[in-house]
């Protein structure tokens, strides 16, 4: 079984988990570490996927933020020595951007009192998020989180060696290579990220099938140890993933939301492990029924031979008595014709 296991594609196993419930049976053998890295290359996929859309739309709102910039940022310069910011010459304007912030963001860099910076935080509290862009600081809120986070330019200047620029020097940025090798990065951070929460909410689905599998398993009285319910529990989450691949791809790129696709998805993990152990069931039983018919058909063959056997050594036996009785005789015979010859 082992041995035939593991000629077994990763392709070829994610075909079978997902078309011929059948041949689960085949998983049961299965060392774990091969099931496990089986499960690793699926949470592999569906984070590239993840990455990869998520990487797309990055590039895409940077395109949208260029494009505004270009349109509506007349003016930008930034003085290291003052570590001041200035912007459309220092005029208050905002920005909503519901996609790419999902929330809005309110630019000052002239001379703001505390008055005016605290309606500003009241009419961002109304928002999810919200930034305040000022001459020597930039606010970040959360209403999610109800946090709220100052950055000045002095500590980032420091941290990030930054000196003088101005609108051309952010426009040459964006034009860059560099914002190319920006976009790679974060769709390596995005993956690394991805990849690790989808492997902890996967693993602990994991265990949770493998509970239930052990619950139907001592139900209908199947013998399946544990490292077999594992296997099982791991290849029954392949649709399900699947489903998911598409799902990141209809969600992210065209904001298709599905509102029971988290219920959905545990679901048919639950059907596929429940479906696949019954089979197994009813495959051992069909099997033992086979067993059973053969080792009766061996049994009868085995007494009817020992029958003929008996019945041979019957004959045997009363040949032989046959021939000591007709020996006896001879002897008898041969003594008498003695006697009378002698007298």
């Amino acid at each position: 079984m082992e041995n035939e296991n593991t000629k077994i594609s990763f392709w070829k196993k994610l075909i079978f988990s997902i078309k011929n419930f059948e041949k689960y049976e085949i998983f049961l053998k299965e060392k774990k570490s091969k099931s496990t890295s089986y499960l690793l290359k699926l949470i592999a996929i569906l984070s590239l996927v993840t990455a990869i859309c998520m990487g797309y739309i990055f590039s895409q709102d940077m395109k949208s933020i260029k494009n505004y910039f270009d349109e509506n940022i007349t003016q930008l310069s930034f003085n290291r020595s003052t570590n001041s910011l200035s912007i459309n010459n220092n005029e208050k304007f905002d920005i909503y951007s519901e996609r790419i912030l999902n929330g809005k963001i309110i630019i000052n860099t002239g001379d703001v009192d505390d008055a005016s910076l605290e309606e500003y935080k009241n009419d961002l509290k109304q928002h999810e998020n919200g930034i305040i862009i000022l001459k020597d600081r930039f606010i970040l809120m959360s209403s999610a989180l109800n946090s709220e986070t100052t950055y000045d330019y002095a500590s980032f200047a420091t941290a990030y060696s930054l000196e003088d620029f101005d609108k051309q020097y952010i426009e040459d940025f964006l034009n860059s290579s560099t914002i190319i090798r920006m976009y790679i990065y974060v769709a390596f951070v995005i993956f690394v990220i991805v990849f690790i929460s989808y492997f902890i909410s996967t693993f602990i689905t994991v265990v949770l099938l493998m509970l239930l599998g052990y619950i139907t398993s001592k139900m209908f009285k199947i013998n399946i140890d544990s490292s077999g319910i594992y296997n099982l529990s791991i290849y029954s989450l392949t649709l399900p993933i699947v489903l998911n691949i598409i799902y990141v791809i209809l969600n992210i790129i065209f904001n298709i939301e599905i509102t029971y696709f988290r219920t959905m998805y545990t679901s048919i993990a639950y059907i596929y492990l429940i479906a696949s152990i019954l089979i197994i069931k009813s495959d051992n039983t069909k099997k033992q029924q086979v067993i059973s018919k053969i080792v009766e058909s061996i049994k009868e063959k085995v007494d009817e031979e020992v029958k003929q056997d008996e019945k041979e050594n019957d004959r045997k036996e009363q040949n032989d008595n046959s021939d000591k009785k007709d020996k006896k005789e001879d002897v008898g015979e041969s003594t008498d014709e003695n006697l009378e010859g002698d007298i």
